[in-house]
C-alpha cells in the first residue's frame, strides 16, 4: 500500500489541485485521476512560467509539478510557488531521470516525489497526505 493510499480528508472536495506537465497527455490523465479522486483541478500549465504565474492567480491547495520542462524547470518553479506562499504543497511527478533536478525540488521544498508510472495508484493517497499534512489534524 502506498503512502496516505485510503486516507481521505474530510475536505477532499475542496482540495484544489494545479496540475503542471509538458505533456498534454499527462495533463489530461492527472485531471481524471485527481477528479475521480475528489480532487478540484484548478489549472493546468504545459511549463514552469505559466505554472508561476497560475498558481500565483488560483492559490491552489496542492501543486502535482514536472521536472523537465520547457521555459523553467520544476524545480524551480517549485521554489519560486513555494516561497511565495502561493501552494501548501508540491508533489514532484515526473518520469525524469535527472536526480540532480529531483534533489534540487525536494531541496526546495517539494513534499514527495512520484514517479509517472506509479501516479495511477500513488498520486491521489500522496496528495491526500500532502493536504492533511499541510492542514493539521482537523484540515482547517
Amino acid at each position: 500500500m502506498s503512502p496516505g493510499a485510503g486516507y481521505k480528508p474530510c475536505v477532499a472536495g475542496l482540495s484544489t489541485v494545479l496540475v503542471v506537465d509538458d505533456e498534454e497527455q499527462m495533463r489530461i490523465l492527472f485531471r481524471v485521476l485527481l477528479e475521480d479522486s475528489g480532487f478540484s483541478v484548478v489549472g493546468e500549465a504545459a511549463d514552469g512560467v505559466e505554472a508561476v504565474a497560475l498558481a500565483a492567480d488560483v492559490r491552489p491547495d496542492l501543486v502535482t509539478m514536472d521536472l523537465d520542462m520547457p521555459r523553467m524547470n520544476g524545480a524551480e518553479a517549485t521554489r519560486t510557488i513555494l516561497a511565495n506562499g502561493h501552494a501548501r504543497a508540491v508533489v514532484i511527478v515526473s518520469g525524469s531521470d535527472s536526480s540532480d533536478l529531483l534533489s534540487e525540488a525536494l531541496d526546495s521544498g517539494a513534499f514527495a516525489h512520484v514517479a509517472k508510472t506509479d501516479a495511477p495508484t500513488q498520486l491521489p493517497g500522496i496528495l491526500y497526505y500532502a493536504f492533511a499534512s499541510s492542514t493539521g489534524p482537523s484540515g482547517a
